[in-house]
């Protein structure tokens, strides 16, 4: 790992103000494995973070703070109606009933605000997969002879074009992760040099 720690100026990405990231280099972050924890991939999780006033989770697929922005997905909740190769949902929502209990909805939760808090349950998440080696959790659509997986689901956390513009452009990035602590880039913060020489 790449010496030095950074600590969070104000509270983003999920972690609290005054938390201690690590500094990795991009290779580094890129060559980590997945532990397939599966916490980005279902809100319904035991160790995916709550809100403390909804019983909701925090992981959502975009955050409350950009959910109003051009071309939000979560501005219009219809646009989560990706389908699979045979037509069934893909992101199923997370809401609360009026016990408090997590289970899977119809439609997304609104927000005070007015916004849908995009809380999510992918419906093809495998729990302990068999031939998987033991790990948690498996994908129903990547363990198909064509791979499938949605581009999200590839380029989550460290590998989209996000990361390298935000390194270029401002020498660090920090992977929404801070509501995801079983996460194998959880506390992590990404550094230059943008590629190996």
């Amino acid at each position: 790992m790449n010496e030095g720690t950074y600590i969070m100026p104000v509270a983003a990405q999920g972690y609290p103000e005054g938390y201690e990231l690590v500094n990795v280099t991009l290779k580094q972050a890129r060559d980590l494995k997945c532990n397939r924890c599966g916490g980005c991939c279902s809100g319904l999780r035991e160790h995916v973070r709550k809100d403390d006033e909804t019983g909701l989770p925090l992981h959502t697929w975009e955050s409350p703070e950009s959910a109003a922005g051009p071309g939000s997905q979560t501005a219009d909740p219809d646009r989560y109606n990706d389908r699979t190769p045979d037509g069934s949902r893909l992101l199923l929502p997370v809401i609360t009933n009026d016990e408090g209990e997590l289970l899977i909805g119809e439609t997304y939760d609104i927000d005070l605000d007015g916004r849908p808090h995009t809380s999510f349950h992918c419906s093809q998440l495998l729990d302990h997969p068999d031939g998987a080696d033991g790990a948690e959790t498996g994908c129903g659509l990547y363990a198909e002879p064509v791979e499938v997986r949605p581009y999200n689901c590839g380029a989550f956390p460290v590998f989209g074009l996000e990361v390298d513009d935000s390194i270029i452009e401002h020498g660090a990035y920090v992977p929404p992760l801070g509501n995801l602590p079983e996460c194998e880039w959880y506390g992590l913060r990404i550094v230059g040099p943008w590629k190996e020489r």
